[in-house]
C-alpha cells in the first residue's frame, strides 16, 4: 500500500471516500483515498467456533457455519477473520461480504484507491466506549474495539439495547431522537468531543490506529495462505521422503481398510438412489447435500407461490417493535431459507413470555414456540419461530 496507509497513527492524513449503496461510483478522487463502503455490505459476525482449531481447518468449519447459518452459498462470499494473528488466535468473528460485490468495489475505485473498510471501521474508538455517528439514513457503531456495525436507526438501536452499556458514549453525527433517548436512559456519560473525554479520565479514540487497515476488502483473504504455501516449497523433498515411508506402512493397514471403503460406497450408492428418487430424477449428483436443500427450496418456493410474503427483515422489525412494548431482550436472532426467522428472547417469567407470544399474535406474525425453559442468568428463555399471517392471493 501507499504512504498514506503506512502513516495510520497520523490521522489527519486519511482521506477518505464515503461509497454509496449502489455498485458504479461517479465520484472517485483522484488522489489517494481509502474507500468506506456500507457496513451493512460487509457486517462483523460472531461465530461458534471449536476452540481448539487453527489456520486452514478453522477457516474451513467456519465457512461451513456461515452457509448453515445464513443460507448463502460458500463458493459465492468471502471472509476475513477479525484478529490481528488469525493462524495463531482462536478467532470467532469474521468480516461477511460477497465475492461478486467486492470485485465491484475493486475495480469501481481505481488506483488511487488504498484500501476499502467498512464504514465502521473508520470510527474513531478506544476501549469500553460506543463511538456512535448518524447520517440522515444510517446509524454507524463501533462498539470497543471488537464490536461494530451500520444499520437503519431503527434496526440499529434494536442490537444497541441488546449490548451490555458502556463506560461512555462518543457522540458524532446529526440528533436521531429515538437513539439519544436511548442513550440518555442508560445514564452513562456522552461526549461530543474528545476533550469531555478526556475530561473523564479516558484515553482519546483513535482512528485506525488499531490495525484496521489488516481488514481490507480490495486484498485478497487467501494471499496469507499462498504465501504460506510458497514458504513450505523448500520442505517438499524431506517431506517427500516422510510420505513414501508412510506410505510403506499404510500398505499393510490398506488391506483392512478396504471392506470399510466398499461399505462407505454402497452407502454412498443408496444415497443417491433415495436423492435420484426424491428429490434429483435429471442431471448429475455431485453435491448430495447442496442439491437436496435446493431442491427443498424450490419445493418450499412453489408451495408459497400463491402467498402475500414479507422479507424476514421486514418480519423482524416489527417482531422488534413488540418486543419492545413487552420488554423482552433478544439474545440470538438466525434465518435461513428452509427455517424461516428464528429469536431467542428473554423474558422474567413464563407468564410475561406468554403476553410476548400474544402481542404478537395481535401483531399477525404467527409464532411456534420450539422451546422454553429457564436461563442459567435468571428469568425465563424462550425460542420462537416467527412467521406472518399471510393470505392466500385471489
Amino acid at each position: 500500500m501507499g504512504t498514506g496507509l503506512k502513516r495510520a497513527k497520523e490521522q489527519k492524513e486519511h482521506r477518505f471516500y464515503r461509497a454509496g449503496p449502489g455498485a458504479a461510483q461517479e465520484d472517485v478522487p483522484t488522489q489517494a483515498f481509502i474507500a468506506l463502503v456500507p457496513g451493512m455490505f460487509a457486517p462483523l459476525l460472531s461465530l461458534d467456533l471449536p476452540e481448539t482449531l487453527r489456520g486452514q481447518a478453522r477457516e474451513r468449519v467456519a465457512r461451513l457455519q456461515i452457509s448453515d447459518s445464513i443460507g448463502l452459498d460458500p463458493q459465492k462470499i468471502e471472509f476475513r477473520p477479525f484478529a490481528q494473528k488469525p493462524h495463531q488466535e482462536a478467532w470467532a468473528q469474521v468480516i461477511l461480504t460477497q465475492a461478486d460485490q467486492v470485485d465491484r468495489w475493486r475495480a469501481d475505485f481505481g488506483p488511487a484507491c488504498q484500501a476499502i473498510l467498512p464504514d465502521y471501521l473508520s470510527l474513531p474508538v478506544v476501549p469500553r466506549v460506543w463511538t456512535l455517528a448518524t447520517t440522515q439514513e444510517t446509524t454507524i457503531a463501533r462498539l470497543g474495539l471488537k464490536d461494530g456495525f451500520s444499520a437503519e436507526h431503527d434496526l440499529a438501536l434494536a442490537q444497541l439495547k441488546n449490548v451490555e452499556k458502556p463506560q461512555a458514549v462518543f457522540r458524532l453525527g446529526s440528533a436521531e431522537p429515538a437513539l439519544d433517548d436511548f442513550l440518555q436512559s442508560l445514564d452513562v456519560p456522552v461526549c461530543r468531543s474528545k476533550a469531555a473525554l478526556a475530561d473523564l479520565d479516558l484515553p482519546a479514540p483513535q482512528v485506525l490506529g488499531h490495525g484496521e487497515l489488516q481488514f481490507d476488502l480490495a486484498k485478497n483473504p487467501m494471499a496469507a495462505f499462498d504465501q504460506m504455501t510458497a514458504s513450505l516449497k523448500a520442505w517438499r523433498l524431506p517431506v517427500l521422503f516422510g510420505v513414501l515411508g508412510l506410505g510403506f506402512w499404510s500398505l499393510g493397514m490398506g488391506l483392512g481398510l478396504r471392506e470399510i471403503q466398499d461399505l462407505a460406497t454402497q452407502v454412498r450408492q443408496a444415497t443417491v438412489a433415495d436423492v435420484r428418487t426424491a428429490f434429483v430424477p435429471v442431471g448429475p449428483i455431485l453435491d448430495v447435500r447442496t442439491q437436496v436443500s435446493q431442491a427443498l427450496t424450490r419445493r418450499q418456493h412453489a408451495a408459497g407461490k400463491n402467498k402475500k410474503t414479507t422479507p424476514p427483515m421486514a418480519l423482524f422489525k416489527a417482531a422488534t417493535q413488540v418486543f419492545d412494548r413487552q420488554g423482552a431482550r433478544v439474545t440470538r436472532v438466525n434465518y435461513t431459507p428452509l427455517g424461516g426467522l428464528s429469536v431467542r428472547v428473554l423474558m422474567p417469567d413464563f407468564s410475561s413470555l406468554e403476553q410476548v407470544l400474544k402481542a404478537l399474535e395481535q401483531a399477525e406474525i404467527a409464532v411456534d414456540v420450539s422451546e422454553s425453559s429457564s436461563a442459567e442468568t435468571g428469568g425465563v428463555q424462550g425460542s420462537l419461530i416467527l412467521r406472518p399471517k399471510e393470505q392466500e392471493t385471489p
